[in-house]
């Protein structure tokens, strides 16, 4: 068994993340072979991560402690194709391609990313309120469509170009759309 202490300030992806001083990660990996139904060996390994992660609350911004504890079980294949067919078969771990030059610090990397909150925020944020604008005037979905459009007509007399550019650009995404309803309805032969 092997085990430690990694900083973020070791891991430039999980840095990149973390905020404030680099933070710790616990980790111990171990490894053992287990015999096959046909006899053969099979290479098995346990990853454990444990720490805190400093993070900015996507909604206010404020810093947000991520606890990190997380246990994988690990499965090791000769092949990539083969470990792409035994991973979708079984969720109950993780089937990695076994090699001589094995990179323990980057599958550690790879699964304290994997483990933190893709969008961290706190239960109970308290985001700023706005200060209410008695001067700013009430719009009502109905009405919100005629400003729209009129906003839209006003830029066109201002930058006719630009107004141009852009009914050629809506026309093109409506051209690609199409051409790609065919491909996929297999109308279309490139």
């Amino acid at each position: 068994m092997l085990s430690g202490e990694l900083s973020s300030a070791q891991l430039p992806r999980l840095d990149d993340v973390a905020l404030g001083d680099p933070t710790l990660i616990g980790w111990s990996f171990s490894g053992h072979s287990q015999l096959r139904a046909d006899g053969s060996r099979e290479a098995r390994a346990e990853l454990s991560l444990s720490g805190q992660v400093r993070m900015a609350c996507t909604r206010c911004l404020q810093p947000l402690q991520c606890r990190l504890d997380e246990h994988r079980e690990l499965r090791f294949v000769g092949t990539e194709s083969q470990a792409e067919s035994e991973d979708a078969d079984d969720e109950s771990f993780d089937v990695l391609v076994a090699s001589r030059s094995f990179d323990l610090l980057g599958l550690i990397e790879d699964e304290v990313l994997l483990a933190l909150p893709p969008a961290p925020r706190h239960t109970d944020c308290n985001l700023p309120v706005a200060p209410e604008n008695p001067t700013a005037p009430e719009i009502h979905p109905a009405g919100a469509q005629d400003l729209l459009a009129k906003a839209t007509d006003a830029a066109r007399h201002k930058r006719p170009e630009a107004a141009q550019q852009s009914d050629q650009n809506r026309g093109l995404a409506a051209a690609m759309r199409a051409a790609q309803e065919r491909r996929e309805k297999g109308g279309a032969k490139d």
